[in-house]
């Protein structure tokens, strides 16, 4: 048993060993498969990573090729762009020829201007070079051609500029911002005013968005939105816009920066708009002699501010002052920009306007027709400088009597304003005021006053009743109503007036003394003659206190109260009337003659006699035997005819006629010997031809009057011989 159990304890230790050696073999198989296994994995890795290596090698090459490439197409690219801007320099500045004598800098401009043109026409290949490039480029030739007087291709540019801008930069973009004001400045020159303020908001809107409210290019911004209110008739808005924009601007640089005092020139043309002269005055005065102190005369903002002032002085009625100023910008403007440039053309009108204002209508009218083509010739018919300009023209015609081809100018300048600006445009405005003008001089009353009134109402809601061109309406129509003996509403107008010209320029203003006065004047001939003595003994008195009073003035008042004493029969306050126009010396034959129609017309006839008997004495000392002294004569047998059927006494009415008679029937003879022939100056043989009409048709009145009726027959005949030849 004890051997069986060795046995078994041999055997069991043998199998023991025996799977010892097993497993010793298997891990050494198993360590001798996992470093085979191992060095395979490495092997393989090994490969994939040079296989990885040369494919990333490859790629890079790849990548860098395409690189060189692209590089290569934008050199190619960015070299044409840098050779087409090089011709296009050398198309504007190279071009300029050497050899030409540029006498002054206009005719130097203007080359640059044509040099310019084309260089436009050479960019049109927007295809080439970076998109913003071509746009800066196209931003710098239109402000270049827009600083030479040609809005509209400037605008072509400039929008195209524009268009590039928003797309790549998107319109809060400091470039495309600026590039907004730019083109709201070429479509104010066009006469665009609608879409440039559109512009300049949306542009005042951004900046205000990101830059603040008083960063400077905000400011500028709110200068040119004021602007812009001032084009389109809106001084009350452009002056709230110009005072918050020039109080920020001031508190950041203080008073005398350059830009504020360009801001602060639109607030004086705000002020004179607005009718606040004096405080534009006093503005316009200083702005000029800070800009000669700090530029001298020819600099641009001199020159500006000089035409300014003279505009002004105008205005006022100082027009010996305001006439050399225009001299002086029209020669610096001429020089410096040239004959055609738009501040040239202005500073035109301007000059023609002062030759106007002080009675120089022929030297008006030869500027005024010269300065209308040019307008023409730039900016076409339709351009709102075209039609003032056309405007003006109409001034001058009627000035000198050619009264048709001022109607047909007014009624083509109101009917291209009216379609260009619409009828409530303060320019259209004064358009309607001007052909109501028109209309009153041809005797067209009906119309001339409906058009009148309809002006008046428009530009008194929209400038107010104080604003210049509602006033001067007014004016023409209070002397249009008075006319035509629609004296209520005369006075009414009147009284306006008066009370107008208070406001704005205060009580002892010439404006506001005459105003007073007509309305003294109107008042007589409705036949109130207690309030037209108030009024005319008032303001001949403040006539007198006056500084320099016009002379012409003074006879005027003086005639007008020997008329009110007259008619209302007061023999001393008529001698005291008599005695003080008497003093005056000089040819008052004018005032003489418009009293005594006048008078006659309201049925005053006293005074109305009393008028033409001075005037048919005046006339026979200087011009004895001029047929214009025989249609005094008529015109005072008239005068006495009337006066004949306003009394009752048999006596005094019998020698009224005998002076009638004998005066009538010796004017028609005058008249008639001195007929002008056919070839002279029409207009005077219309007036002859009247004149003998109207003095047949007294002899008519008076001989029926008499009951004479052969009489009558007898110069009837002589009217249907007349009306015949």
């Amino acid at each position: 048993a004890e051997i069986e159990e060795a046995r078994a304890r041999v055997f069991a230790e043998e199998q023991r060993k025996r799977r010892r050696v097993v497993q010793m073999a298997g891990l050494a198989i198993a360590l001798v498969l996992s470093a085979g296994l191992s060095a395979s994995l490495w092997q393989m890795s090994i490969a994939r990573s040079e296989r990885d290596a040369k494919e990333e090698a490859l790629l890079s090459e790849s990548r860098a090729k395409e690189q060189a490439e692209k590089n290569l197409h934008e050199a190619n690219a960015n070299l044409t762009f840098a050779k087409k801007t090089n011709e296009i320099l050398a198309s504007v500045f190279g071009a300029l020829d050497p050899r030409a004598r540029y006498t002054t800098v206009a005719e130097l401009r203007n080359a640059l201007h044509d040099n310019l043109h084309r260089a436009v026409k050479e960019l049109e290949g927007t295809a080439i070079g970076d998109p913003l490039t071509v746009a800066q480029m196209q931003d710098a030739l239109g402000l270049s051609l827009l600083g030479l007087g040609d809005p509209q291709q400037a605008a072509t540019v400039l929008e195209k500029a524009r268009h590039a801008r928003m797309a790549t930069l998107g319109p809060g973009h400091p470039d495309s911002l600026s590039n907004m004001d730019n083109l709201a400045r070429c479509y104010a020159a066009l006469g665009r005013h609608a879409e440039a303020l559109a512009l300049r908001e949306e542009t005042l809107k951004l900046r205000r968005a990101t830059l603040g409210h008083d960063h400077f290019d905000t400011l500028r911004s709110m200068f040119a939105v004021a602007l812009s209110f001032a084009d389109l008739g809106r001084p009350g808005d452009a002056l709230a816009m110009q005072e918050e924009a020039i109080k920020l601007w001031r508190a950041k640089t203080g008073p005398n920066d350059p830009e504020l005092l360009r801001g602060m020139t639109g607030l004086a043309n705000s002020y004179f708009a607005l009718g606040r002269h004096a405080e534009a005055l006093a503005l316009e005065e200083g702005l000029l002699s800070l800009w000669r102190e700090k530029y001298g005369l020819d600099h641009m903002e001199t020159i500006i501010s000089m035409n300014n002032l003279a505009v002004t002085y105008n205005v006022l009625g100082r027009h010996a002052e305001a006439l050399p100023l225009h001299q002086e910008a029209l020669k610096r403007y001429q020089e410096l920009l040239g004959p055609d440039h738009l501040s040239t053309l202005r500073s035109m009108g301007n000059l023609a306007n002062s030759y106007f204002n002080l009675g120089r209508h022929a030297e008006s009218l030869a500027l005024r027709e010269q300065t209308l083509q040019l307008y023409r010739n730039k900016l076409g018919p339709s351009h709102p400088s075209t039609l003032g300009a056309m405007s003006n023209l109409a001034n001058s015609y009627a000035a000198l009597g050619r009264h048709a081809e001022a109607l047909a100018v007014r009624e083509e300048t109101l009917k291209r304003q009216t379609e260009m600006l619409g009828r409530g445009h303060p320019d259209t405005l004064r358009s309607m005021r001007n052909l109501a003008d028109s209309y009153d001089d041809l005797g067209r009353q009906v119309e001339a006053l409906a058009l009148y009134e309809e002006a008046l109402k428009l530009q008194t809601e929209k400038l107010g009743p104080d604003h210049p061109s509602t006033v001067q309406t007014v004016l023409n129509l209070a002397h249009a109503t008075r006319g035509a003996l629609k004296l209520d509403r005369a006075c009414e107008l009147w009284s306006e007036l008066l009370q107008s010209y208070g406001r704005t320029f205060g009580p002892n203003d010439l404006r506001t003394i005459d105003a007073q006065n007509h309305l003294g004047l109107t008042l007589l001939m409705k036949g109130d003659f207690a309030e037209a003595e108030r009024h005319l003994r008032a303001s001949s008195e403040a006539l007198n206190r006056s500084k320099d009073p016009p002379v012409s003035w003074r006879v005027g008042y003086a005639l007008r109260l020997l008329c009110l004493y007259t008619e209302w029969d007061k023999p001393e306050e008529m001698s005291e009337c008599q005695s003080a126009f008497e003093e005056i010396p000089g040819d008052w034959g004018g005032w003489l003659d418009q009293l005594g129609m006048q008078m006659a017309r309201t049925s005053h006839f006293r005074a109305s006699a009393k008028m033409y008997r001075s005037l048919l004495k005046h006339k026979e000392q200087r011009e004895r035997n001029h047929w214009t002294t025989f249609n005094t004569m008529s015109l005072l047998g008239g005068a006495l005819l009337g006066q004949a059927r306003s009394i009752s006494g048999a006596g005094a009415k019998a020698e009224l006629h005998a002076e009638a008679e004998q005066l009538l029937v010796k004017a028609f003879e005058g008249i008639k010997a001195r007929l002008a022939s056919p070839g002279d100056n029409p207009q005077i043989v219309i007036a002859q031809r009247q004149g003998l009409a109207e003095a047949v048709d007294r002899l008519i009145a008076l001989y029926a009057a008499l009951e004479k009726p052969d009489e009558v027959k007898k110069w009837q005949a002589e009217k249907g011989n007349l009306e015949r030849s």
